[in-house]
């Protein structure tokens, strides 16, 4: 089976508001049979809040693919250097799982 990683910081989750293009995609690999990773962070980008561990908890329920959480600190405004900083922790996050983890494909 294919080792799949889809990596996204403004992934809509099961359950939240927001774009779930991504989401939608996984599970369709899902369904073609894949193992896929979703890779997103704890903060949700459109609310500005962290997620809490209940909504995340169900968010897994409700998908069929995995989806992995990476820490990210938040942000209250689009224009900031706190946004800049967070993405960076969040691609240092990322880069950290990507590297202990072995996938097929990452997009």
């Amino acid at each position: 089976m294919k080792k799949i990683a889809l990596v996204a910081t403004d992934v809509a989750l099961p359950g939240e508001r927001g774009l779930p293009r991504l989401h939608y995609l996984a599970e369709m690999l899902c369904r073609y049979g894949y193992y896929v990773d979703l890779i997103t962070s704890n903060f949700q980008h459109w609310t500005k809040e962290l997620r809490t561990e209940e909504s995340i908890k169900k968010s897994r329920e409700l998908s069929h693919c995995n989806i992995a959480i990476v820490t990210q600190p938040g942000y209250k405004k689009n224009v900031e250097l706190k946004r800049v900083i967070s993405y960076r922790i969040y691609a240092k996050h990322v880069k950290e799982y990507l590297e202990n983890n072995d996938y097929d494909l990452v997009y």
